[in-house]
């Protein structure tokens, strides 16, 4: 199947021919104006921006205390939806170190005009900036480049082909919105947001293959993303991603596999078995087995490669079966799958959860 890009037509609420150059002489700004401007050209000036909320919101808007300046970029007024004549929700999208992210808003209009009422909470602002900070995503030399960010649309505000899932210590999102960390609440989250995609493709005459983007702190649970990656599946994804950060620290993403059971009276294939322990690595092909022990960084990959060779000329598989340690951590496990890309980077690898 051909990968498309899929577009998101939203009408944006209250929008007018002056937005760009500012409203006309004495007239009050639209919600859409108020939104752009609390977090563009008013985001970093306290003042300015306290004028364009509330008083509950002012105190819950935290972000612009978290960034530098030069970390952050207004994208867009994602989506801005009525309510009723005195009220809008939608959502506002900007880039953090490059990677599109977005908070939802509340707008209400009183007799001084449009303002913000209400942002998404301090939690899932923390949550945007502790994911890209030194204890966030992992990096991986050997990750591919990836168009989208922290809430499953790119820096056009289109929807990426993957629908994102993102935990850290502050909750679990999909696509941006808080969902109960439960795994009845997760599947129906990620079954959703792999629907509205069909639906798109649908309407646009494509085909769509559901996809899965996984991003974890590094300091997660090794199994964690084997767990989410089998609640996707449930869900109906048929792709996988691992969202890392590339050597720069931008966005990108490592494949994943994942296996699915033959049709009864056909041949499994055979596949190279990773047990990741405190020990090191044990590759094991059948009976054929091949131990790697941690070096400075981890594992090296230096090491890795011949005992891959070793294996692929005693029996060629068609690819990893990965084992993470179960007392190990997600930085850990992505270091791993890395040397394991770099190793033999023409092979895939799935991840299993106990």
């Amino acid at each position: 199947m051909r990968r498309i890009s899929l577009f998101l037509f939203t009408f944006l609420l209250g929008c007018s021919a002056d937005e760009r150059g500012g409203p006309a002489a004495g007239r009050p700004l639209s919600a859409f104006e108020v939104a752009s401007r609390a977090f563009g050209s008013a985001f970093f000036d306290a003042e300015a921006r306290g004028a364009l909320l509330t008083g509950r919101a002012r105190e819950a808007f935290r972000l612009p205390g978290l960034i530098e300046p030069d970390r952050y970029r207004f994208l867009q007024v994602a989506e801005l939806r009525r309510v009723d004549d005195d009220r809008r929700e939608g959502e506002v999208a900007f880039a953090i170190d490059g990677w599109p992210a977005q908070l939802a808003v509340e707008l209400t209009r009183s007799a001084d005009g449009w303002r913000i009422s209400k942002v998404d909470d301090a939690a899932t602002q923390q949550a945007l900036v502790d994911v890209l900070g030194a204890r966030g995503l992992p990096r991986a030399r050997t990750a591919e480049p990836w168009p989208g960010g922290l809430a499953g649309r790119d820096a056009n505000g289109r929807p990426t082909a993957a629908a994102l899932v993102m935990v850290t210590a502050a909750g679990f999102w999909v696509d941006g919105r808080r969902v109960p960390d439960e795994p009845g609440a997760i599947r129906s989250a990620i079954a959703d947001a792999l629907a509205a995609r069909q639906q798109l493709a649908w309407v646009a005459h494509a085909t769509y293959r559901p996809h899965v983007a996984i991003a974890l702190a590094a300091d997660a649970p090794a199994l964690r993303h084997a767990q989410i990656a089998a609640l996707a599946v449930e869900a109906g994804a048929e792709a996988l991603m691992l969202v890392v950060r590339d050597p720069q620290g931008g966005p990108a993403f490592l494949p994943l596999a994942h296996a699915e059971p033959l049709p009864v009276g056909e041949r499994v294939p055979p596949v190279i078995d990773v047990q990741q322990t405190t020990a090191g690595v044990r590759l094991a092909v059948g009976e054929v087995a091949a131990d790697v022990p941690p070096g400075d960084d981890g594992l090296r990959v230096e090491s890795l490669r011949p005992a891959v060779a070793s294996l692929q000329r005693a029996e060629p598989a068609a690819g990893f079966l990965f084992h993470p340690d179960p007392g190990g951590n997600h930085a850990r496990a992505v270091a791993l799958l890395d040397a394991l890309r770099s190793a033999a980077s023409g092979l895939p690898i799935a991840s299993v959860a106990p």
